[in-house]
């Protein structure tokens, strides 16, 4: 792997973790303190935010290391950006999936443990 390559699969991995970061940062406040509202049971609360943490970071993780960069030296800088474009293009589009899957277990959790408690 040629330094340039290294270099945009670094970068790379700093963006899929910088978005990490971003969607865990704002979605972190509301979530605790709706899943603290609805499970009413601290270890329940902890467990489901820490796997929509570990599972943000793990996703974005992934997308940076399925981005291939096997480009020669001669190519031009641009290629080197459009891959890393293209990675992190993966990497949000991943972050959305998970996003949207989770907020629906969390829906349904909510609709089934808000019957109970009523």
């Amino acid at each position: 792997m040629g330094k340039h390559n290294f270099g945009g699969f670094a970068i790379l991995c700093v963006l899929s973790l910088g978005v990490a970061s971003l969607v865990y940062v704002l979605v972190k406040k509301q979530l605790r303190e709706l899943l603290d509202e609805v499970l009413r049971l601290p270890a329940g609360s902890e467990f489901y935010f820490r796997v929509f943490a570990i599972g943000v970071f793990f996703l974005g993780l992934a997308a940076a290391l399925e981005t291939r960069f096997d480009l020669k030296p001669e190519d031009h800088f641009m290629e080197y950006a459009w891959r890393v474009a293209s990675g992190l293009a993966l990497v949000l589009q991943n972050s959305v999936w998970y996003t949207l899957g989770y907020l629906v277990l969390v829906t349904i959790l909510v609709v089934v443990l808000r019957r109970r408690h009523e």
